[in-house]
């Protein structure tokens, strides 16, 4: 009886032994294919700054060409890829607003954080949707015209507000308009431009071509960032509203 007591405890204590024995090789294995990914792969970690203003570049996109991996930039301008097989790559930074920029023959090595910084250049046509500037462009007063309420938009008693957005240059000199957005309505009814009359929609259209002639004569005082003017964005909405139903003046019809 005691020699089957003796049996039955070598035989847990053994047992023991295999199961400590096999978490210590399951551990040894996770290590070695941890430190065998870190041998086989580097990082490429740097920031997109604006070239002029040294600010950082927001939703900045950076992207190695050819493999299709990349990242956007945080709100500080900083960005990390991460897991880059050894080798050679061309690194291209780009942003809204900016000139792209290409940085050839950039080196990964195995387990090292590589450093890499842009500076992109603001397009001369079109700037950022948005700039953290000091001071705002403001309409100059005698060169902001309003713009007319066309006839056949009162004929129709269309009104309507449309919503547009300015691109101010250096000198305040407007370069650009784009419609932002715009809703009509007719009698206080929104109207559904796809299914509106022929005469409803050509009323429709003259609010929004009245917009974009007036706004593009407009002079503003520049933006101003870090002392020096810049060029912006202004968004700017116009709102076209009767006073009264609209009635056709009698001399007009002499």
């Amino acid at each position: 009886m005691k020699i089957i007591s003796l049996l039955f405890c070598f035989a847990v204590f053994s047992f023991a032994q295999i199961s400590d024995s096999l978490k210590d090789e399951i551990l040894m294995r996770q290590t070695l294919l941890f430190t065998e990914k870190q041998k086989t792969t580097g990082e490429i970690v740097g920031s997109v700054i604006d070239a002029a203003t040294k600010m950082p570049i927001e939703k900045a996109k950076v992207e190695i060409l050819g493999t299709g991996k990349s990242v956007t930039t945080g709100k500080d301008g900083q960005y990390s890829l991460s897991d880059i097989s050894k080798g050679f790559y061309q690194i291209k930074a780009s942003a809204k607003g900016f000139s792209s920029e290409v940085q050839n023959n950039i080196e990964v090595e195995n387990n090292v954080i590589q450093k890499l910084f842009f500076s992109l250049t603001m397009n001369s046509v079109d700037p950022p949707d948005f700039v953290a500037v000091e001071k705002q462009p403001q309409p100059l007063l005698g060169h902001s015209p309003s713009p007319q309420y066309p006839l056949i938009a009162q004929r129709d008693s269309v009104e309507g507000v449309i919503w547009i957005k300015l691109v101010v240059d250096e000198d305040g000199i407007v370069k650009k308009t784009q419609v932002l957005k715009k809703t009509f309505t007719k009698n206080n009814v929104e109207i559904d431009l796809e299914h509106a009359k022929l005469s409803t929609k050509a009323a429709a259209d003259s609010l929004t071509i009245t917009v974009l002639d007036a706004a593009s004569r407009w002079k503003f005082s520049p933006a101003i960032l870090k002392g020096e003017p810049v060029r912006v964005w202004v968004s700017i909405p116009f709102k076209f509203k009767l006073d009264s139903p609209y009635k056709e003046d009698k001399k007009l019809k002499k």
